[in-house]
Order: structure tokens, then C-alpha cells, then sequence
């Protein structure tokens, strides 16, 4: 039996966790996340200030330093969210009687679709440029959950006989970084847009499981 549905189970959890968070008001930590998100959207990371954010939420700039050590560990907490909110989308799918096929394209298009968004594009791309790889500890850890999730769709292929017995996690790394292949990057990076995230969610599925060769598809 594979490690199974263990990083559902985890998202699950976190899912639950959250709405019942929701119904609560929100804690003064949350409320300087939610604002310090708004204003990283609106102005850019660099063009905002803690004095700002501690203006906004009514707080002395001192209180703010009580909830978060520096701006780069506060915009890692916007980024931590994000990506939570990501994994609970993919939980929120259900994937399990599909075939694997259908199971990563629609972890594709969850991830396409969140990362179309041009707000969402600048909070990753400002977050990756400017905040210290000390601080990318819990972005580290979401990307863990992801690589877990898509082993375990993998694993569980490998199991039912769809895919030859490969190695989960290599798959599971190379889907990722097929998927990132189609994603937006910085201008001078981008030498062709990426295609919409329907297009992009079937194209990355079609190369990953049959290949580019002519005879591949045709079997």
C-alpha cells in the first residue's frame, strides 16, 4: 500500500482549521498579513514601509515588530498563505478515481489559474528577487506539501498499473518543473507569453504522459 493519501489528509486538516478560523474575527497577526498583502499588490514590496503597514492596521511600528522579526519575514507569511491556499484548492478536488491523467491536469489548471493572476504573479516574482533565501523556510515547506501531493498521484498510478514503475518523487519533480516551464517570468526572461492556463494545463499533460515524438502519440 502507497503512503496513500497522506498529504490530503494534512491539507485536509489545515483546510478545517481554517474555516473555522474564518468564522472567528481575525487575530491582529492575520490582519497585518491581509494588509501587508494588499499593500505588496498594490505598490510593489519595495515601494512599502513597516511604518506604513503599521499605520494602516493602527498599530505602533514596535507592535508590528512583536508579530513579525523584519518585512521579509511578514512578506514570507504572505507567500506561506498563498501557497496554503493552493494546496487547499488541490485538496478540494476530487482526484482519487480518476485516471492520472485527468488527476494532473487538474492540478495544472489549479495551478495556471492561480498564477495567471497578475497580483499573484507579482507577489511571487517580488518575493523570489528581493527576500533573503533565510527567510524561504515556510515557502520550502509548501513546496515540500506539493512535491508530496503530486508523488502520491504518482505512487498510486505506479499501484494501479497505468504508469511503468518509475521513481515517484523524479516524476513527481519533473511535472512540477514542466509545469513552472509555462508559467510567467520576469520580461527579460520571457521571450514568448505563456498560453492560457486551459492551453498550458493540457499541453504540459500531453508531453509529459505521451512524449513529443509523432509515434509516441500515435500509440
Amino acid at each position: 500500500m502507497s503512503r496513500g493519501h497522506s498529504s490530503f489528509v494534512i491539507v485536509e486538516e489545515s483546510k478545517s482549521k481554517s474555516t473555522a478560523e474564518a468564522a472567528a474575527p481575525p487575530s491582529s497577526r492575520q490582519r497585518i498579513v491581509d494588509i501587508a498583502r494588499r499593500l505588496f499588490i498594490e505598490e510593489g514590496y519595495l515601494g512599502v514601509s513597516m511604518q506604513q503597514i503599521a499605520d494602516i492596521a493602527g498599530l505602533r511600528k514596535a507592535s508590528l515588530y512583536h508579530h513579525f522579526r523584519s518585512k521579509e519575514s511578514l512578506f514570507a507569511d504572505v507567500m506561506a498563505e498563498l501557497m496554503d491556499r493552493i494546496l487547499r484548492d488541490f485538496a478540494e478536488v476530487d482526484l482519487e478515481d480518476e485516471p492520472i491523467e485527468e488527476q494532473l491536469r487538474q492540478i495544472a489548471l489549479i495551478n495556471y489559474r492561480q498564477f495567471d493572476q497578475p497580483e499573484i504573479h507579482r507577489l511571487a516574482m517580488d518575493f523570489f528577487k528581493h527576500v533573503p533565501e533565510s527567510e524561504h523556510t515556510e515557502v520550502h515547506q509548501r513546496l515540500r506539501s506539493m512535491q508530496s501531493v503530486f508523488s502520491d498521484i504518482f505512487e498510486r498510478a505506479i499501484e494501479r498499473g497505468e504508469l511503468r514503475p518509475i521513481n515517484p518523487h523524479y516524476a513527481a519533480t519533473m511535472f512540477f518543473h514542466m509545469m513552472m516551464a509555462l508559467a510567467h517570468q520576469e520580461p527579460e526572461f520571457e521571450t514568448v507569453p505563456p498560453p492560457p492556463a486551459e492551453e498550458a494545463a493540457a499541453l504540459v499533460i500531453e508531453v509529459l504522459m505521451h512524449g513529443l515524438s509523432r509515434n509516441s502519440a500515435q500509440q
